[in-house]
């Protein structure tokens, strides 16, 4: 199994969207998205799902990745990639998405997943 963690790229501050959990992404992380997709995709890198928390940052993220990797499937929102979820939930729905899994999440959640 192959799992790439990604954190959402940069987000408006607080103030901007009204609350933590609405922020979206900034010129500067959409920029970035499209860039790390390219990249991925550089490397051949065909994820058999993509999972992602289900706040906007992360969302737009996963979708511009998406974009930059011509994925067909469908973009699995899971409340389980929000910040201070359980990890042991994470894991459970990434083992059961397939072999290469790209995952688009926040911190701390990424750090901990990468240590689980």
């Amino acid at each position: 199994m192959r799992i790439y963690l990604v954190r959402h790229g940069d987000a408006v501050p607080e103030e901007e969207a009204g609350s933590d959990r609405d922020r979206w992404l900034s010129g500067r992380g959409r920029e970035a998205a499209r860039v790390l997709g390219r990249l991925l995709r550089e490397q051949q890198i065909v994820p058999d799902a993509i999972l992602c928390s289900p706040l906007p940052r992360a969302v737009q993220t996963a979708e511009l990745l998406a974009g930059s990797l011509d994925f067909l499937g469908t973009i699995l929102s899971r409340r389980c990639f929000e910040p201070g979820a359980q990890p042991k939930v994470a894991s459970n729905e990434i083992h059961a998405a397939g072999r290469t899994v790209l995952i688009v999440s926040h911190e701390p959640a990424i750090s901990t997943l990468g240590a689980f």
